[in-house]
């Protein structure tokens, strides 16, 4: 699975489970305004959009990716293809996040945890 479709139908979902999916991008995901809780463990996904349109989303699980940097990109403005970016890496993160699980993943740059106000990070195995 590529890419997710039709996700506009769905804009009053609150949980989505995509684990085991072999998703590379976040293409979609944004215009699921409402949800909470977002499983994409175990997929393929390297590179993280922004997702600071998912005003409502608490728990992320980015568990058994292959992500090789913690930094979200700056969407465009105005671009409705959010993986897209103007090349401005900035930790761009949702205000409503409180659970982000980031284990068994690639990354090594460092990550700022004063930009998030997270009350938990499960199994994450962050940079010293």
């Amino acid at each position: 699975m590529s890419y997710v479709n039709h996700m506009q139908a769905l804009k009053s979902l609150e949980v989505l489970d995509l684990h085991n999916n072999l998703m590379e991008t976040l293409t979609g995901l944004t215009a699921l305004t409402n949800l909470r809780r977002l499983n994409l463990a175990g997929n393929h996904i390297s590179h993280i959009c922004s997702l600071s349109m998912l005003t409502c989303l608490e728990d992320l699980d980015l568990n058994r990716n292959f992500l090789v940097s913690l930094t979200v990109s700056k969407p465009v403005p105005g671009d409705v293809d959010a993986d897209r970016t103007g090349g401005v890496e900035e930790t761009y993160w949702p205000a409503s996040l409180r659970k982000l699980t980031l284990a068994t993943n690639r990354y090594s740059m460092p990550f700022t945890m004063a930009t998030l106000n997270l009350i938990c990070i499960c199994k994450a195995n962050l940079p010293a």
